[in-house]
């Protein structure tokens, strides 16, 4: 009997032990859940926290929890830099940290793209090619205003502008003109020129090179339209026209100083009005002109019109006077394994040849995996790889229906970033 008493109190000792040591472990747990959360860490342990940070790490985050990387990103994307954590930032091979006094980052995107109703010609330098509507944008930097004739004096040496003005953007200059200055500002930078004459004599452009270049089409109206940061309005920064630009109501037919209009959503200078500007694709974008022969009808600077083809040779003509501005973006290194976005709808081929079958068009925004790299050429003007790629999760043609995961064919890779 005493021995089944002294049992039964080792047993009740036991359990109120375990009940004490759980007990105490339990208040640990919550004063850990209480104190992370205090210091905005969220509701967690501090095993929990360590996880995220962990995972995170690993992720390219940099070794922060997620609250944290909420927090980063949100703050981040107010101060125009983009929904990034600040390890993500300090890793781009584009820091929008230190752009240029001068510049605004813009943070890439998916968008429907106004239409060109362009056509090749043999003077042009490159067949022009436009078979889709959407687009898709990597990261780029590029001018609040267009290229003044001050800065552009300054690099070329001469003004060929009509209207003079050092504040004024140059004009009355070809898309030839617009290239060569490009080099000339990235020399003088210290930058890799981007662009270069091939052996016929036409000029194309190596996306391996850092130096100052022209935006595409596509990269002209995501900034238009306000990127990211777009409010839908009608014109560039505003519903109203007069608002924003400088155009044929109210500009006298002349060029006006840049930036005394107000800005858009990512703080550029008329992207609505004043000259219109080259674009890579030898489109013009901007500017207002008047539709028709030139002489009657709709103001056309709203941020859905599209760019509209010109000769390179073109400097200036009734339906507008030709500037510029510029932008710089990362280098584009294509590499086996590494995941990559399609920058247009882009065709999946059988092979790596235009003539090959087509096993689908993949729509913009497409992510896929490079597998192989293949041969060199120039489409377009654009000096790149044939590429191997692995279509990734959720892709869609160009007719918004799904695209088998897993499927692997080739596509050029001038059109990847």
């Amino acid at each position: 009997m005493k021995r089944n008493v002294v049992t039964v109190c080792l047993v009740l000792f036991a359990l109120a032990l375990s009940f004490n040591v759980s007990s105490c472990k339990g208040w640990k747990l919550d004063s850990e859940r209480k104190a992370n959360e205090q210091a905005g860490f969220g509701k967690l342990t501090n095993e929990e926290l360590e996880n995220e940070r962990s995972q995170n790490e690993a992720a390219g985050l940099g070794r922060i929890c997620n609250a944290e990387v909420e927090k980063e990103r949100s703050e981040n994307d107010a101060a125009g830099l983009g929904r990034y954590t600040n390890a993500e930032i300090d890793a781009m091979p584009l820091n929008p940290r230190k752009v240029p006094e001068g510049y605004v980052f813009v943070d890439g995107g998916v968008f429907q793209k106004g239409d060109t109703n362009a056509v090749g010609e043999d003077e042009w330098d490159f067949e022009f090619k436009t078979e889709y509507k959407s687009a898709a944008s990597c990261t780029f930097i590029i001018g609040k205003t267009e290229v003044t004739q001050k800065l552009y004096e300054n690099v070329i040496g001469k003004n060929p502008s009509t209207y003079k003005g050092v504040n004024k953007p140059v004009h009355n200059v070809s898309w030839y003109d617009a290239v060569e200055f490009c080099n000339a500002l990235s020399k003088k930078d210290n930058l890799t020129p981007c662009y270069s004459k091939n052996s016929s004599g036409k000029w194309t452009w190596d996306k391996n090179a850092d130096g100052w270049r022209l935006p595409t089409e596509a990269e002209w109206q995501w900034a238009a339209k306000g990127g990211v940061k777009s409010k839908g309005y009608e014109y560039s920064g505003s519903n109203k026209a007069d608002d924003v630009s400088w155009n044929l109501m109210n500009s006298s037919f002349k060029p006006k100083d840049v930036a005394t209009k107000s800005p858009n959503e990512l703080g550029l200078y008329d992207m609505s009005g004043n000259v219109e500007e080259w674009c890579w694709d030898a489109v013009c974008c901007g500017g207002c002109f008047l539709s028709g022969d030139g002489f009657g009808g709709e103001i056309t600077c709203k941020v859905d019109w599209g760019g509209h083809p010109r000769k390179p040779s073109d400097s200036c003509k009734l339906s507008g006077i030709l500037g510029f501005r510029i932008v710089r973006s990362a280098p584009v290194s294509i590499v086996p394994n590494k995941a990559m976005t399609a920058g247009a709808n882009l065709k999946l081929r059988s092979s790596e040849a235009t003539s090959s079958n087509v096993l689908t068009i993949m729509q913009a925004g497409t992510k896929v995996k490079i597998l192989e790299l293949g041969k060199s050429e120039t489409i377009d003007g654009i000096v790149s790889n044939w590429v191997k790629v692995e279509v990734q999760a959720d892709a869609k043609d160009r007719d918004g229906k799904p695209i088998e995961q897993g499927l692997v064919g080739w596509c050029y890779g001038g059109y990847l970033f």
